[in-house]
């Protein structure tokens, strides 16, 4: 919707002060999960605010993977694969103890 009437502006003044006025939190809060190429056409011919244009920037920009969010996966299947491990090798010596 491009003309925004003043109740409309009032809510978005509204939802910016209650976010603090902070891009993160207002882009956390406005998540938006669809094709980043609709986000991007948006008000181009009208002039948006600071805040506004930071919350554009945020929802826009694209996360690249780093080598530590990989690591993350491969640590929990060594965590796991080192538990199983253990017990296997715990029951083995009860059961070894036992009889």
């Amino acid at each position: 919707m491009r003309d925004k009437t003043d109740i409309m502006h009032e809510s978005c003044l509204l939802f910016e002060k209650s976010m603090g006025n902070s891009p993160h939190h207002i882009a956390r809060a406005l998540k938006f999960k669809g094709d980043s190429n609709h986000i991007k056409g948006l008000y181009k011919d009208q002039p948006l605010s600071s805040v506004q244009k930071k919350v554009a920037e945020e929802l826009i920009y694209e996360y690249k993977e780093t080598w530590q969010d990989k690591l993350v996966p491969f640590c929990c299947l060594a965590l796991l694969a080192s538990l199983l491990f253990s017990a296997v090798v715990g029951l083995f010596t009860i059961w070894n103890w036992i009889f």
